[in-house]
């Protein structure tokens, strides 16, 4: 397997310093992952003009950047496709300003943007270009889900459609570009695309002659979807988000919550319907909820409590995205949350031995301490 990192930074030019501090720890680590939104603030075009997209091209080749991260907004649904669209009005206040929040009201500025963010990946010489099929409320916590689990499925399928096939007919696919990986959406307080049948759906739906487009499977964000009461690993989604399949995982393995986010996790990634598709493993753990804070996206009590007396927007922002990076998207190292690195290096084997190689993206994006979380990860990873 090839492995890489992901790198939170606004400064391409730093990049090169502190990948090599990694580097010096001896872990394989061949490359790293940058977040668009990084590089350029979302809002604005990623450049203007062929010579601002010359300089970023070169910096990128300079730097050990390998794989590219698109930006991604909250809630698309509601505005690429009309779904609820006056709800949103009525919880931002006003169209101006959920327009002032995504930039826009029509898919412009989107597809443009998504479409410099592969470019760029292209010239630069980049392997992947990360797309995540997510839809979530840009204040976690503050309002339920009204739109259904089913309709953002579709939705994230006609988004991928639409801009696989521009790339394809503006003639910017070919035998050496990048690959275009698919990111799951986390639960709780996300939909989209979520599960391997999600992935079938889609594959089923897109035209994508050169193979390009692959799965990127996100463990952290598979993990939201559990929890433990009384001892018990349980799903902490609604009944009607729970299928047949599921509920049988959590009757055969909710005595050990290891083993039941082992099964979970294998339950999806190796399925033989999708398995030959996925390209990359994002590799970081969850800890193990004691309580259901998120249901359909809305924050539950007594977080709900504190929530709703705090006065500003910024404010319940803060105070929501401080839970969701300390409950479900902490993305922790192998062995400070709920697997052990044995099983996901078992999974990762049994792809490849059927599949040939993945990648493997240390994910480890919140962490203050980049190498030793690194190494920690990777020696639960390889038994050390």
């Amino acid at each position: 397997m090839k492995e890489y990192v992901t790198i939170k930074t606004d400064d391409l030019s730093s990049l090169g310093e502190r990948f090599s501090v990694l580097r010096k720890l001896d872990c394989n680590i061949i490359g790293c992952e940058v977040y668009c939104a990084d590089i350029v603030p979302r809002e604005e075009p990623l450049y203007n003009n062929t010579e601002e997209l010359g300089k970023l091209i070169e910096i990128i080749k300079a730097s050990p950047v390998k794989r590219l991260h698109a930006s991604y907004w909250a809630s698309p649904s509601s505005f690429l496709f009309g779904l609820n669209k006056e709800e949103l009005y009525e919880h931002f206040g006003s169209e101006d300003a959920v327009k002032g929040y995504y930039t826009e009201l029509t898919d412009i500025h989107l597809y443009t943007r998504w479409t410099q963010e592969y470019m760029l990946a292209k010239l630069s010489g980049a392997e992947s270009y990360v797309f995540h099929l997510i839809d979530y409320f840009p204040v976690d916590g503050v309002w339920k889900f009204t739109i259904s689990p089913s309709e953002v499925v579709e939705c994230m399928v006609k988004m991928t459609k639409k801009f696989v096939d521009e790339l394809y007919d503006y003639g910017f696919i070919d035998e050496e570009s990048p690959v275009i990986e698919l990111e799951n959406a986390g639960w709780g307080l996300e939909y989209g695309i979520q599960t391997w049948k999600d992935y079938e759906y889609l594959f089923s739906q897109i035209n994508d002659p050169l193979g390009k487009v692959r799965i990127s499977w996100d463990i952290n964000h598979l993990l939201h979807a559990l929890g433990q009461k009384d001892g018990k690993g349980m799903f902490f989604l609604p009944d009607d988000e729970i299928n047949e399949d599921m509920r049988v995982l959590q009757k055969k393995y909710s005595d050990e919550a290891s083993l039941f986010a082992e099964m979970w996790i294998r339950y999806n990634v190796l399925n033989e319907k999708t398995a030959g598709k996925v390209a990359t493993i994002q590799l970081s753990d969850c800890v193990m909820k004691q309580e259901e804070i998120f249901t359909c996206g809305y924050m539950n009590p007594p977080y709900r409590d504190t929530l709703d007396s705090l006065s500003t927007w910024e404010e319940k922002e803060s105070y929501g995205e401080k839970i969701v990076l300390t409950h479900y998207d902490s993305h922790v190292p192998l062995g400070k949350g709920i697997l052990n690195g044995k099983s996901i290096k078992d999974m990762i084997s049994e792809i490849e031995e059927k599949y040939g190689e993945i990648n493997v993206l240390h994910e480890l994006k919140n962490s203050d301490d980049l190498a030793y979380d690194l190494k920690t990860q990777q020696n639960q990873l390889y038994g050390e």
